[in-house]
């Protein structure tokens, strides 16, 4: 009987061993990191569970860690403005929230300001990023949805706020600056001042057109910049001069309807051969169809 207790017990002990080690306790997130709730969270005025509430933070939030307590079971964080405590065993890091499913992220193509709503007139949250005010460039935040047709809901540095759509780098056109390098210029002209020499290879994000010129994003000493690069300075692209006055045409065919006339001698960015005769290019900022014969 004794030796059947032992096995019995004996068996209880593997078994709980097991579990421990099948479900190991995440590690601690460290202060001044960014956690993300997996569920509904209460936050507390003290480290307790009987500790007086102070709000309920909503799953899927991420919340800046201020401090950890000695048995790392209970966090002190800053939410939305708010100051208080957590238990540890609801929050983890944004790269395993998102591995669990519990979050979407996306990372930011420029640094962007974050608005308290989705409207153009809405004051920023100054708050984040240690008081800079700004969301920087390579930021992973968490993705809410989108507010409106402007705008996204996100959630940063503890934060739930709203980002101009267009800027996340699943959204934003990469170029990258061909042999030679380029001057970056602070308007769209030759005459303008420049900024910054931008050396062969380095990549650029670009927001826009404007005539003749690229207007992009791009790193410029220790920071970024929004400038302007002229046509034709990068890899891929191939620029070339009208010979005649030229139709540029919705399609690839004479009975295409014409969308302008550009003038002889002015210079087109050649964005694809599509056959021998036809080329789709770019003349200060419409896209179009070319007869090739026309172009040197």
């Amino acid at each position: 009987m004794k030796k059947m207790q032992w096995k019995l017990l004996f068996l209880l002990a593997v078994c709980v061993s097991m579990l421990t080690f099948a479900v190991p306790a995440h590690a601690a997130l460290s202060k001044g990191s960014e956690g993300v709730t997996t569920s509904v969270l209460n936050m507390r005025a003290s480290a307790s569970t009987s500790g007086k509430l102070i709000t309920s933070i909503p799953k899927g939030r991420t919340v800046l860690i201020s401090g950890v307590n000695s048995a790392k079971t209970w966090y002190a964080v800053k939410y939305n403005g708010k100051a208080g405590y957590v238990s540890a065993s609801y929050v983890t890091s944004i790269s395993n929230a998102k591995e669990q499913g519990i979050i979407k992220t996306r990372v930011m193509a420029v640094s962007l300001r974050m608005k308290k709503s989705a409207s153009d007139s809405a004051s920023n949250i100054t708050a984040i990023n240690s008081g800079k005010g700004y969301l920087p460039v390579n930021k992973t935040v968490v993705l809410l949805g989108s507010a409106n047709s402007k705008y996204y809901a996100i959630s940063s540095y503890g934060y739930v706020g709203y980002v101009s759509k267009g800027y996340f780098t699943n959204e934003v056109t990469y170029k990258t600056v061909k042999k030679g390098g380029v001057n970056f210029r602070q308007s769209a002209s030759v005459k303008s001042k420049k900024l910054a020499f931008l050396k062969s290879g380095t990549k650029v994000v670009v927001l826009g057109q404007s005539g003749s010129f690229w207007k992009c994003y791009a790193k410029v000493g220790t920071g970024y910049r929004i400038g302007y690069i002229a046509n034709g300075y990068f890899t891929g692209q191939q620029t070339m001069k009208t010979t005649d006055n030229l139709r540029l045409r919705k399609a690839a065919n004479t009975t295409s309807s014409v969308l302008l006339i550009i003038p002889k001698g002015a210079s087109v960015t050649v964005l694809k051969k599509t056959t021998s005769t036809w080329y789709y290019v770019n003349y200060n900022g419409t896209k179009g169809y070319v007869m090739a014969k026309y172009l040197k």
